[in-house]
């Protein structure tokens, strides 16, 4: 007897078939169905009836799976979400990045110059006040970063932190500190790094390692069985989604910019993840493991890494959750085991030797801002290309005629936010990713290598990793892509305005000529009226003798 063949009878063993027990609620039910099949033949049954039975019965047959799913597989890490042991997940800090062009450089204005704001004087950009820093960061080069405030939890112990706001942030979050980058003169970036408490820094741990019971959940009416390995899914990647929306939340809240107004607050994230067991460079992925990475969204491409000497240990991972039925791609994870990220010598520098999570997200901190922002451009340009085609629909709506007054309305709504937007980051975007030096200064360097399962297929050394004349191929990719799609989506908008312009003139063309039928129909019947009300007298004085 096969595996299989072993589990198979062990759950027929403690959860019997439907029907063949009378010891659950839906046997009786399911077994009074098939005692009238065999009292009245089903060919002779209405269809309506035979329906309405047979779905009984799918749903009642929906509880016997759910009770051999409480008990299948107990311990397998093929069918559950299971923690290997010693293993332990640490989310020490997470990055959020908003954008702001001219159509919101008045929003970041005031805020940070608000009574509200902490008036934070380490900035590394100098300045009489946050005004006259924001002055300055728009009128220096990309790289130069600054920070212009700190926010400490009202339950937070972390008094060292000078010139902190203290208020009340979202629950886990033990403080925050906020730097300000110029990507040039019309496009600066908010770049907010959230620090966790103790607590919520093992809170994708905690749900990792809880119980995940199979449940049964209604969708659009429906009853539907949710196995356990998709709720410990759900669990753990629930539990990252809450972390990202709460930061989100506030900072869309606290500064609003591109992303919160046009792209439904889904605000760019980079986590700093740190395993205890797992090495995300060093470790295959295996079948006794596959599911945990999965719900942790670490199970990236094995054959193939992106790594960064200026971030030794960790591999920079793309997130994409299975939970979402909404499409969020703004979402990225620097990833470590514990022990491997950085090296001793720099924590003997710099933290006196304390390996701990918070001194690991600290010495990433710098290196974090700055990668982060170059993912956000990718982001950037990708909602603008949605808004072109917005744009496009929006001007086929005119173009059908139907209510062309309300589309041209949204049109040049449509036009106003996106166009003018983009003209005015589109140049400082092409001159930072054309000058290399710009583009990568303070970027850490990026570099893709062979993942295990590449070293396994191409065989003993026959592989390397890239030297360091390739070492910035990858910054510089990014940048050759990102010039080419600003390129395009110039050209494309472009395009678009000058068709706009004739579908307007048309639109207009076609009011005029409605406009001056409406006309004539009031001239003739204002005549009507007119020949009639002569009428009326003449008959009324022809009723006088």
């Amino acid at each position: 007897m096969n595996e299989v063949e072993r589990e198979t009878s062990r759950q027929s063993a403690l959860v019997p078939e439907i029907g063949e027990s009378w010891a659950r609620w839906y046997d009786y039910p399911y077994r009074a169905i098939e005692g009238l099949y065999r009292l009245w033949s089903w060919g002779h049954m209405p269809r309506p009836v035979r329906l309405l039975l047979s779905q009984f019965q799918s749903y009642l047959r929906l509880f016997n799976s759910y009770d051999r799913e409480k008990i299948s597989h107990p311990d397998d890490p093929r069918h559950n979400v299971v923690v290997p042991d010693g293993e332990q997940v640490d989310l020490p800090v997470l990055f959020v990045v908003e954008f702001y062009s001219p159509a919101y450089s008045r929003e970041l204005r005031r805020s940070i110059t608000s009574r509200s704001w902490p008036r934070d004087r380490h900035g590394s950009v100098p300045g009489d006040d946050l005004r006259d820093q924001l002055r300055r960061l728009r009128e220096l080069n990309s790289g130069f970063n600054s920070q212009v405030g700190s926010f400490r939890d009202t339950k937070s112990e972390a008094w060292w932190i000078p010139n902190a706001k203290v208020e009340r942030l979202p629950a886990g979050i033990e403080h925050v500190e906020v730097h300000l980058e110029s990507l040039g003169p019309s496009l600066t970036a908010l770049i907010a790094a959230f620090h966790l408490n103790p607590e919520r820094m093992l809170a994708l741990d905690r749900a990792a390692k809880a119980p995940h019971p199979p449940k049964l959940i209604r969708v659009n009416g429906k009853l539907h069985l949710y196995q356990k390995i998709f709720q410990g899914i759900n669990d753990v990647q629930g539990e990252r989604a809450r972390l990202h929306q709460d930061a989100r939340e506030w900072l869309a809240k606290k500064v609003p910019g591109i992303f919160a107004m046009e792209n439904d607050r889904q605000l760019p994230v980079l986590d700093v993840i740190l395993t205890h067991s797992h090495d995300p460079l060093g470790t295959e992925r295996r079948l006794d493991n596959r599911n945990f990475l999965r719900a942790l969204g670490l199970e990236g491409p094995s054959w193939n890494q992106v790594v960064s000497p200026d971030l030794p240990g960790f591999e920079l991972l793309e997130y994409r959750p299975e939970r979402l039925r909404k499409d969020d791609r703004a979402q990225w994870a620097l990833v470590a085991k514990h022990a491997s990220a950085f090296d001793d010598d720099r924590f003997k520098f710099n933290f006196n030797k304390s390996r701990t999570s918070r001194n690991i997200a600290r010495a990433a901190n710098s290196g974090a801002i700055f990668l982060l922002t170059r993912l956000a451009i990718m982001e950037l340009l990708d909602l603008k290309s949605r808004q072109t085609s917005q744009s496009r629909d929006i001007a086929n709506e005119v173009h059908s005629g139907h209510r062309p007054a309300r589309s041209i309305k949204k049109l040049r709504r449509a036009l106003l936010t996106n166009s003018i937007d983009l003209d005015a980051i589109a140049g400082d975007l092409i001159r930072l990713t054309a000058t290399t030096w710009r583009y990568e200064f303070n970027v850490p360097t990026l570099w893709s290598q062979t993942g295990p399962a590449g070293k396994r297929d191409s065989g003993k050394g026959q592989r390397k990793k890239r030297k360091d004349s390739t070492n910035k191929t990858l910054l510089k990719d990014w940048a050759d892509v990102q010039s080419r799609d600003i390129a395009e989506l110039l050209e494309a908008d472009r395009s678009l305005t000058a068709l706009l312009g004739v579908v307007a003139s048309l639109a207009s063309s076609l009011s005029a000529i409605r406009a001056q039928r409406w006309s004539i129909l009031v001239s003739i019947g204002s005549f009507v009226a007119a020949v009639a009300a002569i009428w009326l007298a003449w008959l009324a004085l022809g009723s006088n003798p």
